[in-house]
Formats: C-alpha cells, structure tokens, sequence
C-alpha cells in the first residue's frame, strides 16, 4: 500500500497522462494502455480512476466547448454518465441544456436525477424552480426555492428568483424581504440592488427605489434599466409633489368658502325682524305694504303739501261737525218713556291677523282684516297706502 504522499504523486502523474490524452477530444488505444499500465504499477483504485476519468472528460470536454452544436454537448453528457452513473454534475448540466431547447418535462426529470444524487445542490433546485416558473407552477418553484436558500441561506439567484415571483403575485412586502437577502448575500450584484429599486417602487418607497438605482449607476454608469427606472421615479416624486400643493390649495379654498358661508349665516342685530307683543304672543312681521305713489302722506316739508293736509284736517272735522249735529237732532225728537238706558259694553279689540313693516319710519302696523286690497295707515308717520297681497 502507498503512503499518503506517495498516493497523491501517483494520483498527480495519472491526471497529468490523462489530461494530454484528453487534449484532443479522446484516449486513443496507446494512452489507454500507458494508463492501464499506470494503474497497476500504481496499486490505485479502478472505480476511483474511473470517476476521475469521466470527471476530467466532462471538465476538458464540456466546460470548455463554448457555443458549439447541442448534439455534441448531448454526447459528452451521456457518455460522463455512462462512466460514472454516480455523477450528479453530468445530469444538472444535461437538464440546463434540456430546459434551453425547451424541452422542460425532459429537464426537470435530470435535474431530479442531480438532486438524487446530491440533495443539497442549491444550484439543481434553482433550476428546476425557474422550469416550474415556465410551466406556471409558481407554488412549486418557490418550494424548490425555500430547499435551495436551506441548503446554502447566502444562494443569490434563488433569493432574487423568490423576489421576483412574489412581486408577481402581489405579495410585495414578502418580495422585499427576499430580494434584501439576496442583496446581503451579494452585494456586488446589481440585480439586487435593480430589483429591490423596481419592488420599493412598487410599494411607493421613492427614496429607496430612487437610492437603489444611484447605487446600480455607481457600478454600472451606463445601465439602461437603471437610468430607465431612475426616470420613472423621477416622474412620480414631481407628480406627488404636485399632487400635495393641489392638495393644500384646495384646503385652503375649502377653509375660506366655509368662513365665508358662516359670515353669511351670521345675521347682524340690525336686520333681524321685529317681533310686536300683542296679547303676550309674538306676531311675526310677515309682509310689507305696498305704497303707490299718489297716496303717500309724508312729512309736510313744503308751503304746497302743509296747504293739502290743512285742507284734508279741516274736511274731517266738517265731517264730524255734522254727524254730532244729526245724532243731537235724533236725541231730541226720543222721548224721555221710550229711552231706556243700556249698559256700555266694551269695545271688542280688533283681531290682528298680522303686522307688517312700514316703508317709511320702520313702524309696525297692525292689519286687522284678512280683505284685499285694503288701505292702511302708520300709526307712527302718518304714511297711508295700499296693501294688495
């Protein structure tokens, strides 16, 4: 038996024959037999050289094609997992090439070949996450997505993949704790930081969004999306801004309209309505008599109108003369038999059915009578005219 050193030497100079053997794409028959021979003068395992064989094929074979025709990608995986079925990087990178050409059920049965073999392989629930996403099964992606953030908590493409399906969903809260972990899984990702920008934005945080997107320009200066988003936010804080003084302009007016309309609802003391107490009851001033013209009987002012009240005084008084002149005429002619003398009753007081306002002095006056049109004298001025309503 080697000794450990003596083992990694022998390990070292198989590799190296092996890997000039590779060089061109295959061992031809005179390498084989150099390695065979190695082998035995070595004393190493055969089932270890041979997983060490289908290791290095895949590594110089794969690896390193670059863009060249999948049919020959498809060789090379099968042929790695026919050398060594234990592989769990051959079937991963087959399901890769699979979900690419489309071929998505296909995919996810290698990837769950992968995972058979190696379960904490973040990388493989990734990828058989972001098939479900294509075959619009978001629930079991994100339970392939919680197994890969278990298996390795600082996994960046699965914490911004959980992000971004959360976001779809609408749940932007869980979508901004996801993408946060996966911009303190890597902060050098400006993925992180241009999703977390579009997610605040989502939830109205502007500042942050508009922070997230100065912090992608300070690593990428010409990142298109970033200046794109940039934009957006730019936009919106000018529109709420707007949208806040309009806001506050339209308080304002609101504030002076109702001081406004609480001065209009303030009577001053001076046009209130005059109550009169007739009997201890309030009667209302309720109309205002009309006055034409021709019958208003102001305040003498002048020689002519002094002359027309004298004249309407002294007919008055003509008029009474006469009257007590006739009843004393009929007072005589009764004789003392036939006159038997009554007990005065008083006078009833005239109902009054409303009082109205007098145009010229303001005074009240009492109307009596429910006819119209009827004519009416201010007990205050004198003024007579007619009332019609």
């Amino acid at each position: 038996m080697l000794d450990e050193s003596e083992e990694r030497k022998a390990l070292n100079a198989y590799l190296s024959l092996l890997r000039k053997a590779l060089m061109d794409g295959k061992v031809t028959l005179d390498e084989r037999a150099l390695l065979d021979q190695l082998t035995i003068d070595l004393n190493l395992d055969k089932n270890y050289l041979k997983k060490l064989e289908a290791w290095e094929y895949f590594r110089l074979r794969y690896l390193k094609l670059g863009d060249v025709d999948t049919k020959i990608k498809h060789g090379i995986l099968d042929e790695v997992m026919e050398k060594d079925p234990e592989n769990y990087y051959a079937p991963f990178y087959k399901g890769v090439l699979l979900y690419t050409e489309g071929k998505l059920e296909e995919a996810l049965d290698f990837f769950q070949k992968s995972l058979d073999l190696y379960p904490e392989n973040s990388l493989a629930w990734y990828w058989k996450a972001r098939t479900f996403v294509r075959l619009a099964r978001v629930d079991d992606a994100l339970d392939c997505l919680e197994e890969a953030v278990e298996n390795n908590p600082e996994h960046f493409p699965s914490w911004l993949l959980m992000a971004q399906i959360q976001k779809e969903k609408g749940n932007y809260d869980k979508a901004l704790a996801c993408i946060n972990q996966a911009v303190d899984a890597d902060p050098s990702m400006t993925l992180g930081f241009l999703e977390r920008g579009r997610i605040n934005f989502a939830l109205g945080n502007l500042k942050d969004a508009q922070r997230d997107c100065r912090r992608v320009l300070q690593i990428e200066a010409e990142n298109r999306e970033a200046w794109d988003l940039l934009e957006e936010i730019q936009s919106a804080m000018e529109k709420y801004v707007e949208r806040k003084e309009e806001a506050a302009e339209e308080h304002e007016e609101e504030m002076v309209l109702e001081e406004e309309e609480e001065k209009e609802e303030e009577i001053p003391e001076e046009y209130e309505m005059e109550e009169i107490e007739e009997g201890g009851e309030e009667a209302p001033v309720e109309e205002e008599m009309e006055i034409e013209n021709e019958e208003e009987l102001p305040a003498p002012s002048g020689e002519g109108e002094a002359e027309e009240v004298e004249e309407e005084m002294e007919e008055s008084v003509i008029e009474e003369e006469v009257k007590s002149v006739e009843e004393g005429s009929e007072v005589e002619e009764k004789t003392p038999e036939e006159e038997v003398p009554l007990a005065e009753e008083p006078p009833e007081e005239p109902v009054i059915y409303k009082t109205i306002k007098c145009p010229h002095c303001g005074g009240p006056i009492p109307i009596t009578t429910t006819k119209r049109p009827i004519t009416v004298i201010c007990p205050n001025c004198g003024a007579k005219g007619k009332l019609v309503k």
